[in-house]
């Protein structure tokens, strides 16, 4: 059985993951959290 906020929840984590992907796959960015960096460029 799965309950409203257990569905909300995943619902978040795969928004967060399409915005993730959607970030990697665009012609460039820059992502910087604590202990981990990455930038990248066309």
């Amino acid at each position: 059985m799965i309950t409203t906020s257990t569905a909300l929840g995943y619902l978040a984590i795969a928004a967060g993951i399409a915005a993730i992907i959607k970030i990697l796959f665009s012609g460039s960015g820059r992502i910087v959290l604590p202990g981990f960096s990455a930038q990248w460029g066309k």
